[in-house]
C-alpha cells in the first residue's frame, strides 16, 4: 500500500497535467512537491519501523501529520481513510496509562468525526460515540476538558438519536447536557445556549414519552432562560413566547387556572416587545385573544370581553385578503361576537357578526372545506336579523344564500333535506309578503324535491305532500294549467292513502281531491273522473253523522254527480242512487227549509223518470206523494203553480186508470181545475189543460154519469177548440170529441141546439177526414142527421 501510494505521488508532482488535478489554487507547486515528498519520507519511516519497534508509534504519527496537512488542502476521501487507519495505530499502541492516550483519542475521534460529515455512515458516527465516551471518562469532573467532553458527546448522540430514534440516546444527551449544564456559571456566555440545548432535548422527550416531569423541568429552565434575558435583547420576545407555550401544555394536560392566568401575562409581555409592523405580530395578537377567551369560558370574566374584541379586530387589520391568519381571525371574532350576542342581544354585535361572515365568504372559495359551514353560518345570522324585524333585503340575501347551500350539497348529502325546507320556508315569506309568481314556481320545483328525498313512510311526508299541493293550487287558480291540475289530483290521492280512516283531516282530503276532480271533469268530462268523484263523495258521506252541519252538503253534491253520470250513462243503477240520495236529502230538509220545494221536485223528476223506464207501482204511489206534499209551499205567482199540479193531476188520472177509483179521477179533476185557473183566458198554453181535464171529466161521467160533468166537459172542449186553428195537428180531435159529448147530451136531454152543433161539427170533421176515414166519419153524421 504504502510504494503503491509513493509511486501515485510521485507520478502526479511529475506530471504537469496532473498539478491541475492535485493542487489546490492557494498551494505553490514548489510547496507541493515538498509536501509530497515530505510524505514520502515519512512513509519510509513507518516501513523501517516494523511493529513493536520503538519509533513505529512516532513514524505514524508522522506519516499522519504529515497527510493531514495535505489533506487540509486537497481533501481526498483516500487521505482522510489513511490517515484515520493510521490514528487507530497509534492509539493500538498507546496503553490508557500513556500521557498522549487522551490526545490519541480526540485525534482519531476528529477524524472519524470529518469522515462521518463526509459519507455519513452510521459506523464512523457508532465508533465517535464510544470514543467520545472513552474522552470523557479520560476527562473527570474537575478536569478543564470535562464540560467539553460532555457537550461533544451530547453532540453526536444527539446526531444518530435524530437519525435512528433511540431513546437510550435521548436519555443519555439529556444527561450529558444536564452535566454540561451545571459545571456552566449563569455568567457564562455559553450558559444560555446550554439550557436551550437541554430545553430542546428534553421537549423531544417529553414528545415521546409524555412524562410530567419533563415538562415541569423545561418550564423552569424556560423560567430561567427568560431571567437570564434582558427585556431590549431580541431573544426575550421568544423566550416569553417559548415559556408560554410550555405553560399551555401543562395548561392543556391539568387546567390549573394558575397556568391560564401566567401564560396571558406571557403573551401580554411579548405582545408589549413586538413592533405593529414586526411579522410576529398578528400571531401575538391571536394568541393573546385565545387564552383571554378560555379564561372568559372558565371564569366569565367580563373584563376580559372587550380585550378580546380589541385584540381580535387588531388582527384582522394586520392579516392581509391572501393571509392564512386573516380567515381564522375573522371565524374567531365572528363566533366571539356571536357568543356575547346570545347574551346580551345587541343588534350593534349581530351587524358585525354579518359583516364578518361576509367577508368569510369572500376568502374562501366554493372548493375551500368550509366554504358550506360558512355559509350556514351567515344564513343563520341574517336570520336572527331577519326575524327582528329588518328589511326585506336581508330575506332577498338569505334566498340566496340557501341556494347557495343547495348548490354546495350534492344530492346524497344528509343535510340535503333540511336545506331544501329552509330555502322553501325563506320564499314562502317572501311570497307571503310579494305575492311573485317567480317565487312560488321555486317553490313548487322545491317542494317537489323535498318529496323526492322523502320515503313513504317518513313521518313529515303527509305534511309536505300537503305544502306542495297548496302551492300548486295557487298556482292553477292564475294560471289554470291542467298539468298542475293532475299533478295535484295525483298529491291529493297520496295524501288519502297515507291518512287512515280514523285520521281527524281525512274528510278535509277527500273533499280537496273531490274538488279537483270535479274542475278536472268540467273541462274534460272524463268518465273516469266522474266515478272517482262519485266514490270520493259517498265516502265522505261516510264520515259525516247525519246531523253534521256538512251532511246535506255532501248529498246534493254527491247527487249531482250521480246527475251527471246519468246523463252521461243512463244506468238505472245511478237513477235508483240517486233517487235514494234525494230521498236522504229530503229527510233533512224540514218543511220551512228554503229549497224543501226544490228537492221534493228533484225527486219526483227522477222518480218520474224511473216510472217511463219501468212501470211501478211503488214509483207512481211515492210520486203522487211527493207533488202532493210539493204543492203544499207553492204561492200563487210561483213557476212551479202551474206545474206541480199538473204533474200531479197526470199521476192521479195514470193511477186512477191502475186502480179505477173515482176517488182519485176526482182529485186528478181538481188539480186540473186548479192548473188552469193559473192560466189566463185565451193564453196557447191553456189549450193542453183545457183537453186535459175535459178528458177527465168525460171518464168520471162515464163513471157515474152526472151531467154537470158532461156539462163542464163541453164546455172545456169548446174553449180548447177555439183556441185551436184549424191547421193544428190536434183540430179534428178536438172536433170529435165535442161532437161526441155534444151527440151523448142530446141522447140525454133532447135539445135540438145540441143535435144542431153536433151535425155542425160532424160536417166539419169530415172537411178535415182522409179518403180511407170518410166512410166511417159519414156514418156519424148520418146518424145525427133526422131520418
Amino acid at each position: 500500500m504504502h510504494s503503491s501510494f509513493l509511486s501515485r505521488r510521485a507520478t502526479a508532482a511529475n506530471s504537469p497535467k496532473n498539478n491541475v488535478v492535485l493542487l489546490g489554487p492557494s498551494f505553490p507547486r514548489g510547496k507541493a512537491k515538498a509536501t509530497l515528498c515530505n510524505i514520502a519520507s515519512k512513509r519510509l519511516e513507518l516501513e523501517s519501523a516494523p511493529v513493536g519497534h520503538p519509533s513505529r508509534r512516532s513514524a505514524a504519527i508522522g506519516l499522519a501529520n504529515a497527510l493531514s496537512k495535505w489533506y487540509r488542502e486537497e481533501e481526498a476521501i483516500a487521505d482522510l481513510n489513511e490517515i484515520i487507519s493510521l490514528r487507530h495505530m497509534v492509539l493500538e499502541v498507546t496503553p490508557p496509562q500513556h500521557r498522549e492516550h487522551l490526545e490519541s483519542l480526540v485525534s482519531l475521534t476528529n477524524f472519524l468525526e470529518q469522515r462521518y460529515k463526509r459519507e455519513r455512515i452510521l459506523r464512523d458516527l457508532a465508533e465517535v460515540i464510544t470514543l467520545r465516551r472513552a474522552v470523557l471518562k479520560l476527562t473527570p469532573q474537575g478536569h478543564p476538558e470535562h464540560r467539553s467532553s460532555l457537550i461533544n458527546l451530547a453532540n453526536h448522540l444527539s446526531e444518530r438519536c435524530q437519525r435512528e430514534s433511540s431513546m437510550e440516546d435521548l436519555d443519555e444527551v439529556i444527561f450529558c447536557q444536564r452535566a454540561a449544564l451545571e459545571l456552566t456559571s449563569p455568567g457564562h456566555p455559553e450558559y444560555l445556549v446550554s439550557l436551550s440545548h437541554l430545553v430542546n432535548f428534553l421537549d423531544k422527550r417529553l414528545t415521546r414519552r409524555g412524562d410530567m416531569k419533563d415538562l415541569t423541568a423545561i418550564i423552569a429552565y424556560r423560567r430561567a432562560v427568560l431571567a437570564l434575558t434582558p427585556p431590549w435583547r431580541p431573544e426575550c420576545r421568544m423566550s416569553l413566547v417559548h415559556l408560554a407555550n410550555c405553560l399551555d401544555r401543562r395548561y392543556q394536560l391539568e387546567g390549573a387556572m394558575v397556568d391560564l392566568t401566567e401564560i396571558i401575562n406571557l403573551q401580554h409581555a411579548a405582545l408589549d416587545l413586538t413592533r405593529p409592523w414586526h411579522p410576529e405580530r398578528l400571531p401575538c395578537l391571536i394568541n393573546l385573544a385565545n387564552y383571554l377567551d378560555e379564561r372568559l369560558k372558565r371564569e366569565d370574566a367580563i373584563r376580559d370581553t372587550m380585550e378580546i374584541i380589541t385584540h381580535r379586530r387588531a388582527a384582522l387589520e394586520l392579516a392581509p385578503p391572501w393571509h392564512p391568519q386573516r380567515l381564522v381571525s375573522l371565524v374567531k371574532l365572528a363566533t366571539f361576537l356571536d357568543e356575547r350576542f346570545r347574551k346580551e342581544d345587541a343588534m350593534k354585535d349581530l351587524t358585525e357578526i354579518i359583516t364578518y361572515r361576509r367577508a368569510m365568504l369572500e376568502v374562501t372559495p366554493p372548493a375551500h372545506p368550509d366554504h358550506l359551514v360558512f355559509v350556514l353560518g351567515l344564513a343563520r345570522s341574517l336570520d336572527e336579523r331577519f326575524r327582528k324585524g329588518c328589511g326585506m333585503e336581508d330575506l332577498a340575501e338569505l334566498i340566496t344564500l340557501r341556494r347557495t347551500v343547495l348548490g354546495l350539497t350534492h344530492s346524497r348529502h344528509p343535510e340535503r333535506l333540511a336545506f331544501l325546507l329552509k330555502l322553501a320556508a325563506y320564499l314562502e315569506e317572501r311570497f307571503g309578503k310579494e305575492g311573485s309568481m317567480v317565487d312560488m314556481t321555486e317553490l313548487i320545483i322545491l317542494r317537489r324535491a323535498v318529496l323526492e328525498l322523502t320515503p313513504s313512510r317518513h313521518p313529515e311526508r303527509l305534511a309536505f305532500l300537503l305544502k306542495l299541493a297548496a302551492y300548486l293550487e295557487e298556482q292553477f287558480r292564475k294560471q289554470s294549467s291542467m298539468e298542475d291540475l293532475t299533478e295535484l289530483i295525483i298529491l291529493r290521492r297520496t295524501v288519502l292513502e297515507l291518512t287512515p280512516s280514523t285520521h281527524p283531516e281525512r274528510l278535509t282530503f277527500l273533499l280537496k281531491l273531490a274538488a279537483h276532480l270535479e274542475e278536472r271533469f268540467r273541462q274534460e268530462g272524463s268518465k273516469e273522473d266522474l266515478t272517482e268523484l262519485i266514490t270520493l263523495r259517498r265516502a265522505a258521506l261516510e264520515l259525516t253523522p247525519s246531523r253534521h252541519p256538512e251532511h246535506l252538503a255532501f248529498l246534493l253534491r254527491l247527487a249531482a254527480c250521480l246527475e251527471q253520470r246519468l246523463r252521461k250513462v243512463g244506468s238505472m243503477d245511478d237513477l235508483t242512487k240517486l233517487i235514494t240520495v234525494r230521498h236522504a236529502v229530503l229527510e233533512l230538509t224540514p218543511s220551512s227549509h228554503p229549497e224543501r220545494l226544490g228537492f221534493l221536485l228533484r225527486l219526483a223528476a227522477y222518480l218520474e223518470e224511473r216510472l217511463r223506464k219501468v212501470d211501478s207501482v211503488e214509483d207512481l204511489i211515492e210520486l203522487i206523494a211527493v207533488l202532493s206534499a210539493a204543492l203544499e209551499p207553492v204561492s200563487v205567482g210561483d213557476p212551479e203553480c202551474l206545474v206541480n199540479p199538473v204533474k200531479l193531476a197526470t199521476c192521479l188520472d195514470e193511477w186512477f186508470r191502475k186502480e179505477g177509483a173515482t176517488e182519485d179521477l176526482a182529485e186528478a179533476i181538481i188539480y186540473r181545475r186548479a192548473a188552469l185557473e193559473l192560466i189566463p183566458t185565451g193564453h196557447p198554453e191553456r189549450l193542453a189543460p183545457l183537453s186535459n181535464l175535459a178528458n177527465n171529466l168525460e171518464e168520471r161521467y162515464q163513471k157515474l154519469g152526472a151531467m154537470e160533468d158532461l156539462t163542464e166537459t163541453i164546455t172545456h172542449r169548446r174553449a180548447a177548440l177555439g183556441l185551436t186553428p184549424s191547421e193544428h195537428p190536434e183540430f179534428r180531435t178536438l172536433l170529435t170529441g165535442l161532437a161526441r159529448n155534444l151527440d151523448e147530451r142530446f141522447r140525454r136531454e133532447g135539445a135540438m141546439d145540441d143535435l144542431a152543433e153536433t151535425i155542425t161539427l160532424q160536417r166539419a170533421i169530415l172537411e178535415f177526414t182522409p179518403l180511407a176515414e170518410r166512410l166511417a166519419a159519414l156514418a156519424k153524421l148520418a146518424a145525427c142527421l133526422p131520418s
